[in-house]
């Protein structure tokens, strides 16, 4: 008797053993295929989510919109959260013209599943085109947390957009709050929109005290390198704490009071090959500092030390003073002064070389009536090419100002 009974309980549970395993089977196979194959999948598993979605999603393709709904209607009926199932309806709904229900469906969808990308890009593509800018983007927002590479696809959009002031005023207020993708659009705008759009967004952001010095200059120098040589000044000027009444002079931060910024209208400082560039205690300098520039004896083709300056047609004098120690080189250097895009001086000052105290130096100059409505002021080294851009040695420079002087009649 006992026997039979360990037979019985084998046979059951060999043949729950059996069933087990074949169940295994056809739900692995289920959901091997799901997706390629929903036919077959769904003959095994009449109710599998996975070959329900796909066959809904591929009868969308296919445009039989009909068939699509019946295949997520059945889907929700089984799991009735699966937020890729409303998506399908929604777009069954729009492929019949049903734009309403499909914006009612579209909004359940991205609730239920918030990673659905083509729900969220057709409700912000409705809320753009209806011209709610600020929804639009509080969606682009949660997009582009969800799936930063989206940016490449949505920044061109934007850029385009900002040209109208509406949506421009949406961006500028979204950027305030430092959204993970502002630099990009930043980015975008600089490079690809029109001089207004980037004036209207980064101005906004200046005047709310939200731009940074970096974003800062990008936007002079796009407006500089566009010409708008009056805009990008008064913006410029428009950042500066100028105390009172204070009058900027010609060149901005002569005596070097204050750490060169390279942004805007400010000196444009940088170290290179065999030359150091700073701003340093200097004794016997007029205030606390001087620049020195420092040149270890190797070829200096260009010494990065200059300014951008906006004079008026006619006369002037560059003043400036300088102390050097052992400065040797082919010619020497000078001040040189351009217009803006030219590369021959309208003038240069006196060659600086050898071993010298401090000393003045005024150079004389003339601003043309035609083309030439901002200038470029630098050190210059004008040795010949090759060898003669060798210079060793140091030099201080400090107090340089521009005058205008007074043509006899």
């Amino acid at each position: 008797m006992i026997t039979l009974q360990r037979c019985v309980v084998f046979s059951v549970a060999f043949l729950v053993a059996g069933v087990t395993a074949w169940r295994v089977i056809v739900t692995n196979f289920a959901d091997r295929y799901a997706s390629v194959e929903p036919e077959p999948a769904l003959a095994l598993e009449p109710h599998h989510p996975g070959a329900l979605l796909a066959l809904a999603q591929r009868e969308l393709r296919d445009k039989h919109p009909q068939a699509a709904v019946t295949a997520a209607r059945e889907l929700l009926r089984h799991e009735p959260l699966e937020g890729r199932a409303f998506s399908v309806l929604a777009t069954a709904a729009e492929e019949v013209g049903d734009i309403t229900q499909a914006r009612t469906l579209y909004e359940i969808a991205v609730l239920r599943e918030p990673r659905d990308l083509h729900s969220r890009a057709w409700i912000i593509e409705a809320l753009l085109r209806d011209g709610y800018y600020d929804e639009a983007l509080a969606q682009i927002n949660v997009l582009l947390r969800i799936s930063p590479g989206q940016g490449s696809k949505l920044f061109p959009v934007l850029v385009k957009l900002a040209d109208a002031p509406e949506f421009s005023q949406a961006l500028t207020r979204i950027l305030g709050s430092q959204p993970t993708w502002g630099d990009g659009v930043l980015s975008a705008l600089l490079a690809r929109g029109s001089v207004g759009a980037v004036d209207a967004v980064f101005g906004a952001l200046q005047r709310e005290g939200i731009l940074s010095v970096e974003e800062s200059g990008r936007w002079l120098d796009r407006l500089i390198k566009a010409g708008l040589w009056g805009e990008a000044y008064s913006r410029w000027a428009g950042g500066l704490a100028l105390a009172p009444g204070e009058v900027l002079p010609v060149v901005y931060n002569g005596g070097f009071e204050t750490e060169p910024t390279n942004i805007g209208f400010d000196w444009r400082i940088s170290n290179s090959a065999g030359v150091t560039i700073g701003r340093v205690p200097a004794i016997g300098a007029t205030g606390a500092f001087a620049a020195k520039v420092a040149f270890s004896g190797r070829r200096v083709p260009q010494v990065n030390f200059e300014q951008t300056l906006l004079l008026a047609p006619g006369t002037y004098l560059l003043h400036f003073r300088a102390r050097a120690e052992a400065l040797s080189s082919d010619r020497g250097l000078q001040w040189a002064i351009a217009c803006q895009g030219e590369r021959a001086p309208l003038a240069v000052s006196a060659l600086l070389e050898g071993s010298f105290d401090w000393r003045q130096f005024d150079t004389p100059f003339v601003i043309p009536a035609n083309n030439c409505p901002a200038q470029r002021l630098r050190l210059h080294n004008p040795g010949a090419a090759a060898a003669g851009k060798t210079v060793l040695g140091d030099i201080w420079i400090d107090d340089v100002a521009i005058s205008a002087t007074i043509v006899p009649r």
